[in-house]
């Protein structure tokens, strides 16, 4: 009996890389001369397979500009995936008050950088209480893409020491009897 439950215990606790891991964009971008706010600093929080890979879903946004504080309902994403072929994939997150392509005269932004090298591109943003053609472009001081570990659940290797007690018990119990 446990030379066939032990084994498919043991299976069924073997480490499964996970489909999706927090993804986390650090930045500071210094805007020209004349922008209400400069630095403009963020943290953006998404999933996805890695650091390098399109985005699956976005968590959370630390961002305040010109005095908007950025929920994760008011963003949205877009993975470019590098066509024509030899264009590099980026992503790109932005503000969603008044859609991507209404970014003048609203409280939005753009951010985008090259996925595979984790290299900005570009960021800008607008504001309300600045007219219609308020475009901030920038240089960035910091930017830093890094996806976190997932770790392994507390419980596991208490799980796995008890299934190795299990087996010698069952081991020194097969061993009595013969």
């Amino acid at each position: 009996m446990f030379r066939t439950i032990v084994p498919i215990l043991l299976i069924s606790v073997i480490p499964v890389s996970a489909s999706a891991v927090p993804v986390t964009l650090e930045f500071e971008a210094v805007m020209q001369s004349g922008a209400p706010q400069s630095p403009v600093n963020g943290t953006i929080v998404w999933e996805a397979s890695s650091a390098t890979a399109p985005i699956l879903g976005l968590t959370s946004i630390n961002m305040t500009i010109d005095g908007h504080v950025y929920a994760a309902s008011e963003i949205d994403f877009y993975n470019f995936a590098g066509n024509p072929p030899n264009s590099p994939p980026t992503s790109t997150i932005y503000g969603i008050l008044n859609g991507l392509t209404a970014v003048a005269g609203t409280n939005d932004f753009y951010l985008r950088w090259r996925r595979d090298t984790n290299t900005p591109v570009n960021f800008y943003y607008t504001s309300s209480n600045y007219g219609e053609d308020s475009f901030w472009y920038n240089r960035f001081n910091s930017f830093s893409v890094t996806a976190s570990v997932v770790p392994i659940p507390a419980a596991a290797p208490l799980f796995l020491s008890g299934l190795a007690g299990i087996g010698l018990f069952a081991r020194r119990r097969t061993k009595r009897a013969a």
